[in-house]
């Protein structure tokens, strides 16, 4: 079985890289990342019972078919994903992001990979209720271009599932939090450790005291 997985080296990417060889023994995984974050480390020491090939490229250029041919499941982690920031830079969030996944799912649904796209619960927002999957449209209510745009790509996700012929999952992550060799420390847990080992005190936004998430 082959795998290719975007956004390889990235805080999710470098930990999948490592734990798939132990779930799907003898899996060919290929990894794409445009090392615009300069992770380098996460190729570092990679299991040696699995046979690694290591893209570096982008993937609005790309000959995504191409390279999808014979694989068995793409999941697709590679984004903009500093949602605080893309306040500053909503334009690139928006384009860079969508556009990289239309990309990836068209590619998915012509040659019969099955897509595993990774969407956030940043698109609930602020909610006065307990809201999950199975709630409508309506009740979505996201808060930076960065969640709005997950919110997008999920439609167009689902659309291509309706209408075309992909397979496709969407996964809504909570707050990630933990080690891997590609970690970054600006997810709320990460950082809350790191400030209070360093003895810094912790940033908590005023408008979050009471709010609660995955």
């Amino acid at each position: 079985m082959k795998l290719v997985i975007t956004g390889a080296l990235g805080h999710i990417g470098s930990r999948i890289i490592r734990d798939l060889p132990s779930i799907f023994p003898g899996i060919d995984i290929l990894m794409i990342d445009d090392l615009s974050t300069q992770r380098y480390c996460s190729l570092f020491n990679l299991p040696t019972q699995t046979t690694y090939k290591f893209i570096q490229g982008d993937l609005l250029k790309l000959d995504l078919k191409s390279l999808f041919s014979g694989v068995s499941v793409v999941i697709h982690l590679a984004a903009i994903t500093n949602a605080t920031n893309s306040f500053d830079n909503q334009e690139q969030v928006e384009y860079v992001n969508f556009t990289t996944s239309f990309r990836v799912a068209d590619a998915c649904a012509a040659t019969g990979a099955k897509m595993f796209f990774i969407s956030s619960t940043s698109v609930y927002g602020t909610q006065k209720h307990q809201v999950d999957e199975n709630c409508s449209p309506d009740e979505l209510n996201p808060q930076s271009p960065y969640a709005a745009t997950k919110l997008k790509e999920e439609a167009m996700i689902k659309k291509k599932v309706a209408e075309e012929s992909l397979h496709g999952v969407i996964l809504r992550l909570g707050t990630i939090f933990g080690t891997s060799p590609g970690m970054r420390f600006h997810t709320a847990i990460n950082k809350f450790c790191w400030q209070a080992i360093m003895g810094i005190p912790i940033t908590v936004w005023k408008t979050a005291y009471e709010q609660k998430r995955p």
